[in-house]
């Protein structure tokens, strides 16, 4: 798919191959080059490692190659726009990224044999480490830009929104599960249920139910042990299919069961009971304002990128649409 080494410039995992022939950019932005291998590092922090060892499907990679150049594209437009602007970027925080990356070979000496098996100088290298750190720079800039949100608009996204500030009805539950395995006899699932009967009359005779847990919870699978006892508040929706309509429908303080799912056999009891309510303005108005200057600041950076594209002359070459 692409090479190790550009795995190791992107994601600092190590090997190399020899250099692939003379290929064309694989975009021309505003009449700069951008080569393959630049777009293929861009990519490599995209593709995680562990994706490396098995295939991914045709249709993907041509989405994961058609987001990468984009992405590299918008970054060389940001690094023009600063040129352009005279931003200035912190060389040192340049130097180190590229040293992290240098720094992995065995030597100074392999990191050159490295990149020029590629095809790359080491100029050309450090240059990219340059664009990100550019393209970073800009959009701080970008976003710093935007405007906090006042009181007022704070205000009005609480109020015209507050089914994402109510709290969902919820329920004190403690709870028993008798398992069954999914490949279990008719005997066995039988015999399950018999004891399920057994375990629901001793809690109502007044054995405490979290008592009946401790001893149920010992024939469990260890990855159901922590979905019984007491659960606390559990929200509605949170519980498997039918139980969350059996617990969010009993009376309180009463023990019921035995309810049957795909996990066996479920006996509970609902200790409280909270109706759902809207949280008060002065608990969320931080987290509100700050979902809304995270939101403005997207839609400025998001403007701002179009504006670039739109008035950028951009070629694209064939790159995206290679053969696997």
């Amino acid at each position: 798919m692409f090479s190790s080494l550009l795995v190791l410039l992107g994601l600092a995992s190590a090997g190399v191959m020899a250099a692939p022939p003379a290929q064309p950019p694989a975009a021309v932005v505003n009449g700069v080059s951008l080569e393959v291998w630049e777009v293929e590092r861009e990519l490599a922090q995209r593709v995680t490692s562990s994706m490396f060892h098995r295939r991914i499907p045709p249709d993907r990679m041509r989405e994961f190659r058609q987001e990468s150049l984009s992405a590299l594209v918008l970054k060389e437009l940001k690094r023009q726009r600063a040129k352009a602007r005279e931003i200035q970027v912190d060389r040192g925080q340049i130097d180190v990224a590229w040293r992290e990356v240098r720094d992995r070979f065995e030597s100074g000496a392999a990191y050159l044999d490295a990149l020029e098996k590629k095809g790359i100088t080491d100029e050309a290298f450090r240059r990219s480490f340059e664009r990100d750190a550019v393209a970073e720079a800009v959009d701080r800039l970008i976003q710093n830009r935007v405007e906090v949100p006042s009181v007022e608009d704070v205000v009005f996204h609480y109020l015209n929104h507050k089914a994402d500030y109510t709290m969902p009805e919820s329920r004190h539950v403690i709870h028993l599960l008798l398992y069954i395995s999914p490949g279990a006899s008719a005997a066995e699932r039988e015999k399950a249920q018999k004891r399920a009967a057994q375990i629901l009359e001793e809690a109502r005779s007044g054995i405490p139910l979290v008592d009946l847990v401790e001893q149920a919870a010992k024939g469990l699978p260890p990855k159901y042990r922590d979905q019984v006892g007491d659960l606390g508040f559990v929200h509605r929706g949170t519980l498997v299919g039918g139980l969350d309509d059996a617990v969010f429908s009993a009376p309180v303080g009463k023990v019921v069961g035995p309810e049957k799912s795909l996990f066996g056999f479920h006996i509970f009891k609902v200790i409280e009971a909270r109706a759902g309510r809207l949280l008060p303005f002065e608990e969320v108005q931080e987290a509100v304002a700050a979902s809304l200057e995270r939101e403005g600041r997207a839609e400025g950076l998001r403007i701002f990128e179009t504006g670039l594209l739109e008035g950028a002359q951009i070629e694209i070459g064939e790159w995206v649409e290679q053969p696997e």
